[in-house]
C-alpha cells in the first residue's frame, strides 16, 4: 500500500511540472512598400499555422520572395532576391516596432552583442540568390551580470500584459536596388492563443 501511495504522489508531482505555456499564433497581415506602389493583397501573403512555438509566413513580389519564421526570442527569414541584379539590406536602418508602438533597432547574426547600438554593415544579395538571417531586436539583449555573465536575449512579446490577442508587431526591411530604397513594412498580428 505504502509503494502504491508513493507512486500515486510522485505522478501528481510530475503532472503538476508539466508546461501549461500559452504561445501566441502571429501571421503576417500586411506588407507595404513605402517607396513604391507594390500591389500586396492575399494573394501575397501565405501564413502556415504550427501548433508549436512558431509561425511560418510568406509574401512575395516581383522582386522579392521572403519566408517569415517568427520563434519566442527572434525572427527568423529567407529572403531570395528574384531580380536579375544585387540587392541590398540595409541593416542599420532595419526596424522592429512591438506590440506597444515602440520602435527598435534590428540586430542580425553575425553582430556582437556588445556593440548592439553601433552602425551595420550593409548585405549584398547576388542576382537570384537567397540569404537566411535571424534578427532580434535590440533592446531585447541585455548583459547579465554573476559568476558566468555573459547576454541574455528576452522573448519578443511583454508578458506584462494580460492578453495580447489582436494587438500587432512589424518590421521595417529597407532594401536597396540600383540605389533606389524600397522601405518593406512588414506587419504581424497576433492572432490566437495555443497552449502547449
Amino acid at each position: 500500500m505504502k509503494k502504491v501511495f508513493i507512486v500515486v504522489l510522485v505522478i501528481i508531482v510530475l503532472s503538476s511540472c508539466s508546461s501549461n505555456r500559452a504561445f501566441y499564433n502571429i501571421t503576417l497581415n500586411d506588407v507595404v512598400c513605402l517607396n513604391e506602389k507594390i500591389s500586396v493583397d492575399e494573394s501575397n501573403i501565405v501564413n502556415v499555422f504550427n501548433v508549436k512555438e512558431n509561425s511560418t509566413s510568406k509574401y512575395e513580389d516581383r522582386s522579392i520572395s521572403i519566408v517569415w519564421e517568427l520563434q519566442r526570442k527572434q525572427l527568423c527569414f529567407a529572403l531570395e532576391n528574384r531580380k536579375e541584379i544585387a540587392i541590398k539590406i540595409l541593416w542599420d536602418e532595419a526596424v522592429y516596432v512591438d506590440e506597444a508602438n515602440q520602435s527598435y533597432k534590428l540586430m542580425h547574426v553575425g553582430v556582437d552583442y556588445a556593440g548592439k547600438n553601433e552602425k551595420r554593415s550593409d548585405a549584398i544579395l547576388a542576382p537570384m540568390s537567397k540569404i537566411n538571417e535571424t534578427v532580434v531586436p535590440s533592446k531585447n539583449i541585455y548583459p547579465v551580470n554573476g559568476e558566468y555573465g555573459g547576454w541574455v536575449c528576452s522573448n519578443l512579446l511583454k508578458r506584462d500584459k494580460t492578453s495580447l490577442l489582436g494587438e500587432r508587431i512589424k518590421v521595417l526591411l529597407p532594401i536597396e536596388v540600383k540605389g533606389k530604397r524600397f522601405d518593406y513594412y512588414f506587419t504581424f498580428n497576433i492572432s490566437s492563443k495555443v497552449k502547449s
